[in-house]
């Protein structure tokens, strides 16, 4: 990947995390705006109606290496396609899009929620297993430590 693609992109991901509640905490514990390369998904919980989440162990680097877990709640899920949930769930990177692109292919997918432009749309980049999009309203994201057993 060319310096200008990711820099571009790291910026676009350092609005689209801005935007969302504890997205500035979230650059604060890394100290940069973290991709998720190398995350992985422990939990995936998706709910009809009610919050959905994802968590991703991850872990920030420094002096000492700080395991987190990245809780992201999903208010509601519009719309989803994702494929290849194995046993472990390995990221190549995660993108927050805001507002969620326009996809004339899936627009018979979902009902139009009226909030077009509040819409997210979370990108999951393959690395090893699970990989896709969720488009959906209400995101918001938190970190704990990691404890072994989340």
């Amino acid at each position: 990947m060319d310096e200008t693609y990711w820099a571009e992109w790291t910026e676009r991901q350092r609005l689209a995390l801005e935007s969302l509640p504890g997205g500035l905490e979230l650059i604060a514990h890394f100290g940069f705006c973290p991709s998720f390369h190398d995350a992985e998904i422990i939990r995936l919980d998706l709910q009809r109606r009610g919050a959905s989440t994802i968590a991703l162990q991850t872990w920030k680097t420094g002096r000492f290496v700080d395991d987190c877990v990245v809780e992201i709640t999903i208010g509601k899920v519009i719309d989803l396609m994702l494929d290849g949930f194995s046993q472990q769930n390995v990221v190549g990177d995660i993108a927050f899009i805001v507002p969620a692109p326009v996809r004339p292919d899936r627009e018979r997918m979902y009902f139009p929620t009226k909030r077009e432009s509040e819409e997210v749309e979370i990108l999951i980049a393959p690395c090893y297993g699970l990989d896709g999009f969720i488009r959906c309203l209400d995101v918001s994201l938190a970190i704990r430590p990691f404890d072994g057993l989340s």
